[in-house]
């Protein structure tokens, strides 16, 4: 009766959260698993999965890329956009307030910030 009423009222408070939270608290256990692919040492897990994204995240053509990225670059050099309004403009310290607004433990974006730099 108490599963029904808890997990009854979770979804009341409109957390979508706190209802999930209950599901597991009553039904799910914590255990870590013991065979990922084969393997059992978390280090060679870690490998696998590591190597498996940087192999499906690299580029195809690793000369092609290398010759598109210079060529950013170097157009990038010349390059002089639109003036920008006082109200779009930013500082340190608006940086700073939303560096610190990410959340730890989320994947880097495309240039390696993390919440855990």
């Amino acid at each position: 009766m108490s599963y029904t009423n808890d997990l009854h009222e979770a979804p009341l408070t409109k957390v979508g959260p706190t209802f999930w939270k209950c599901w597991r608290s009553k039904f799910e256990t914590r255990a870590s698993p013991t065979r990922v692919g084969g393997c059992v040492d978390l280090t060679a897990i870690t490998n696998n999965v590591a190597s498996y994204f940087s192999e499906e995240y690299a580029p195809n053509n690793r000369h092609r890329a290398s010759s598109l990225y210079n060529e950013y670059i170097s157009l990038r050099e010349n390059y002089f956009g639109l003036c920008l309004a006082a109200e779009l403009a930013f500082h340190t310290e608006l940086v700073s307030k939303i560096s610190l607004e990410l959340k730890p433990g989320k994947a880097a974006d495309t240039n390696g910030l993390t919440a855990d730099c």
